[in-house]
């Protein structure tokens, strides 16, 4: 395999882990690292959100089990 033919095979790669339509915190194109991270503190913040419900549910449930 040429050279040539291996950097565009690279380039093609680069481009599908890059977004020119969705800018990190530096302002510079996301790449799949950033969108992970963001991901990840989204799904962070959720549960946050949804412990207190989760609990209530659960205790809800136990009084309900032990009828």
């Amino acid at each position: 395999m040429k050279t040539e033919d291996v950097q565009k095979i690279v380039n093609q790669m680069y481009n599908c882990f890059i977004s020119p339509n969705v800018s990190d915190a530096n302002f510079e194109a996301a790449n799949l690292v950033d969108v992970v991270d963001d991901v990840a503190k989204a799904l962070f913040q959720i549960a946050k959100a949804i412990d207190g419900l989760a609990e209530a549910v659960r205790d809800g449930s136990k009084g309900r089990n032990e009828q």
